[in-house]
């Protein structure tokens, strides 16, 4: 008997028609596969999610991709659609972008075995994208991340509190805090009582301050309680800090014996002439990291990649 399939992709052109769609997710290879991942690249993916109820069992973990130009990303009312019909699902991930549909009118979705969201968000609107989070229910959910690639000004993080409440077993984070309000950030982050990692992701043109703020929001101190006490990773991507801020989020973790072990920094900028000490930190078991990606190089490329900075 050949070995059973366990990761599989396939990629549709412009050639699939939208009656077809549906008869990807539910044919009989994909229902021979219970426990592997599953990727579908396509043109249109909400072609692939029927417009009428139904129920798929066999779908366990799904990583949906455009594929070439496409923007016909999953727009809410597919996504809802998704999760209420395959219940069995642990992990997902999709991109996003709101229609001209609007935003959803349905109610509160319970979402029973999801333990893993990814959604990368190419919406004009934030406001639909928080939309969709608040209409789901996950109580099992452990990693949650949003990329997002939309711009304005900055918002609250609301759908950050409806998770907090209704998913509050979350212990990986990773959000895009470009769009989110400081204030918002702050008071939200505590919230999370499991979270163990956290990755906080800032634009190559971001105010350096933002960084300063948030790393001395996550400091602690003998006079206010740890605001994230079960954190034990944090990642940072921002324009730059400079060596005192983190310094001394470091020594104030290591004060006050918090459960912190790892702290990797990636920075938008060019290395400094003088390399940052970080052995002290090392040897007393904290794993630290510092990547320097210059943005000139960086853009020229399209994307970044280890190879465009340096790490220490």
């Amino acid at each position: 008997m050949p070995p059973l399939l366990t990761d599989v992709r396939f990629a549709f052109g412009r050639g699939l028609r939208k009656e077809q769609g549906p008869s990807v997710l539910s044919s009989p290879l994909l229902r021979g596969i219970q426990h592997g991942r599953i990727t579908i690249a396509a043109s249109d993916l909400n072609a692939l999610v029927p417009p009428t109820p139904f129920t798929w069992h066999h779908l366990t973990n799904l990583n949906l991709e455009l594929n070439g130009k496409s923007f016909l990303a999953m727009n809410s009312q597919t996504a809802y659609r998704l999760l209420k019909g395959c219940t069995h699902l642990k992990s997902l991930k999709f991109p996003f972008r709101s229609s001209e549909i609007g935003p959803l009118t349905e109610g509160l979705l319970v979402v029973p075995s999801l333990e893993s969201l990814v959604i990368i968000d190419k919406s004009h609107s934030f406001d639909v994208f928080g939309n969709l989070v608040g209409h789901f229910t996950i109580p099992r959910l452990a990693v949650f991340s949003v990329e997002i690639h939309t711009t304005g000004t900055p918002s609250d993080m609301l759908f950050l509190e409806h998770l907090a409440r209704h998913s509050p077993l979350i212990s990986d984070l990773t959000l895009d805090i470009s769009n989110f309000t400081m204030a918002s950030l702050v008071s939200t982050l505590p919230l999370f009582s499991c979270l163990a990692k956290l990755s906080l992701l800032l634009s190559w043109d971001s105010d350096d301050e933002v960084a300063t703020k948030l790393l001395t929001s996550l400091t602690p101190n003998s006079s206010a309680p740890n605001p994230c006490p079960a954190l034990q990773e944090l990642f940072i991507e921002s324009r730059g800090l400079t060596d005192p801020i983190w310094s001394k989020f470091l020594q104030s973790h290591l004060d006050c014996r918090t459960s912190l072990r790892q702290l990797h920094l990636q920075f938008w900028c060019d290395p400094p002439d003088i390399i940052p000490d970080v052995e002290r930190f090392l040897t007393r078991g904290l794993n630290v990291s510092l990547m320097y990606c210059p943005v000139k190089k960086s853009l020229k490329r399209g994307r970044v990649t280890p190879w465009d900075g340096v790490e220490l």
